[in-house]
């Protein structure tokens, strides 16, 4: 068995997908196209960096 495997939901591919588009979208836009809160994205986007599917860009 795999260890560290991330499941991805449809929230988290939805993301990826808009990201994977414009890596520079704010999150005040993620989260309209999304419908979720600001916070929640940037939520997402953390835990979606802390397992290394995504990297921040300085």
């Amino acid at each position: 068995m795999l260890v560290g495997i991330m499941k991805l939901d449809e929230t988290d591919r939805a993301l990826l997908a808009l990201l994977s588009t414009n890596a520079r979208i704010s999150t005040v836009a993620l989260s309209k196209k999304l419908g979720l809160s600001r916070t929640t994205v940037q939520s997402r986007i953390e835990r979606l960096e802390r397992r290394g599917i995504i990297q921040a860009t300085p």
